[in-house]
């Protein structure tokens, strides 16, 4: 199993400063995050002379693979979808071809058509730069948001009928969402491109380093190798040092991948 450093926590720090954190860590890869810790989008990140920087020292470093991630609610907000499809344009100046996308919560706290399908009619315009670009759009699924579990993911993808259309894995929102999230693994398959690893409480959507809470996360693991999965997973913890914790908790994921 390959594990990345997300820089989404780190803002505080430089963006090359992080990368070298992380490898000293002893990640694999790395996530590269276009919004700050309080989930401001940074468009200086999307600048060419900052991915030119960025790409040579995830190069230097040996930093392989390489994602971009994106959060924004870019059904209602113009400004956030204008945002995703400009990181479309340019993530593969990062040296990679995965953009990680989600949506935003159900206005209503529930299912609505008009939303859904607001929903659908942007994701499909949006997949379709992507294809246009080479981009593999992975969506992640997030409690109470208007793709909030595995079924309804699939869903989307179907009603987009898109190659790029794919998913980004976090298993604690699979656990927590997922009334069966193995087999929810297994009716993914190989549209899973890459993942978020972290751990949680029953019930609780609070991100907890993977050695504390109630996910046995073997069994998400051997899920995971049985679709064949070969991407990475990246370390997704909110409302910690993450400099502080990222050292203990790789070494306990790489414990249990054996």
């Amino acid at each position: 199993m390959l594990f990345s450093g997300r820089t989404a926590t780190m803002s505080n720090f430089p963006l090359v400063d992080n990368l070298q954190f992380i490898k000293r860590v002893g990640f694999d890869g790395v996530e590269i995050a276009l919004l700050d810790q309080h989930f401001h989008f940074v468009p200086e990140l999307l600048e060419k002379h900052v991915m030119e920087r960025v790409c040579s020292e995830t190069l230097r470093l040996g930093l392989a693979p390489v994602s971009v991630s994106c959060h924004m609610n870019y059904v209602y907000d113009d400004a956030a979808f204008s945002a995703v499809q400009k990181a479309i344009a340019r993530v593969c100046g990062y040296g990679s071809n995965i953009l990680i996308v989600s949506n935003g919560p159900k206005q209503k706290g529930y299912f609505d058509k008009d939303e859904w399908n607001r929903l659908v009619v942007r994701t499909r315009e949006l997949a379709k730069a992507a294809e246009d670009c080479g981009v593999l759009m992975a969506h992640e699924f997030e409690p109470g948001f208007i793709v909030g579990t595995t079924q309804e993911l699939l869903q989307l993808m179907d009603e987009v009928n898109s190659p790029s259309l794919v998913c980004n894995l976090d298993v604690g929102h699979s656990f927590l969402c997922d009334p069966d999230p193995l087999r929810a693994i297994a009716d993914l398959g190989d549209r899973i491109v890459h993942g978020h690893v972290d751990n949680v409480l029953r019930g609780v959507h609070r991100h907890l380093p993977p050695q504390h809470g109630d996910m046995e996360l073997p069994q998400f693991f051997a899920a995971l190798q049985e679709v064949d999965f070969t991407g990475a997973l990246a370390l997704d913890l909110y409302g910690v040092d993450y400099r502080a914790v990222a050292s203990d908790a790789l070494g306990y994921l790489r414990s249990l991948d054996g």
